[in-house]
């Protein structure tokens, strides 16, 4: 049984993902939090976007979800971690800006939350989709000297064309990977 509509707009006025993320008005909060561990439905109304005169929206419902709560210390690092590396992949030193005007990288863990890593910007890179992948898999690695370091006979060569000698890195010493974070790294979840 759902618990809640939600509703999203295809040209949203929050800087919404239903799949990842949801914005709504602070007076449904009650609802949203209530809704926490059931399944939604998510609903597309007939205005596309958040102009009154619009139209082209589906009026259909289109998904279902699970709601969790996601603490707002993930969006900080994720803020955090994308600002020290001006948005640009650590690993191929590519910044791909979309059309909407963001970035297309992400806040990667060097060792994973569910690991007891932290949120601090030290144990964060900017990543590329697809290296980010490659990263949480143990494909690649940091040595720590920050040469990149890539699993043998696991990477295409068109993929191992693209990654950088070695890591780009913030201007900022302090927001620098931590070598312990990244011995962490190689130890546990590298399969090189």
């Amino acid at each position: 049984m759902t618990k809640a509509v939600f509703t999203t707009k295809i040209d949203p006025t929050y800087d919404d993902l239903p799949e990842v993320r949801y914005h709504f008005p602070r007076t449904y909060l009650r609802q949203a939090e209530s809704a926490i561990g059931d399944w939604i439905v998510y609903y597309e109304p007939r205005r596309a976007s958040g102009d009154l005169s619009s139209r082209g929206g589906r009026q259909a419902y289109f998904a279902t979800a699970k709601v969790v709560s996601r603490p707002f210390r993930e969006a900080a690092f994720a803020i955090g971690v994308k600002e020290a590396y001006a948005n640009t992949c650590a690993m191929t030193g590519l910044k791909i800006i979309n059309g909407g005007g963001r970035a297309e990288v992400q806040a990667a863990h060097i060792r994973p939350v569910a690991h007891q890593g932290s949120d601090s910007i030290r144990n964060g890179l900017a990543l590329s989709s697809t290296i980010h992948w490659m990263f949480d898999r143990g494909l690649v690695s940091i040595d720590e000297d920050y040469t990149i370091l890539s699993a043998r006979d696991r990477l295409p060569d068109a993929v191992t064309r693209m990654l950088r000698q070695k890591l780009f890195r913030p201007n900022r010493t302090d927001q620098r990977p931590h070598p312990h974070f990244l011995r962490y790294h190689r130890d546990q979840i590298f399969k090189g």
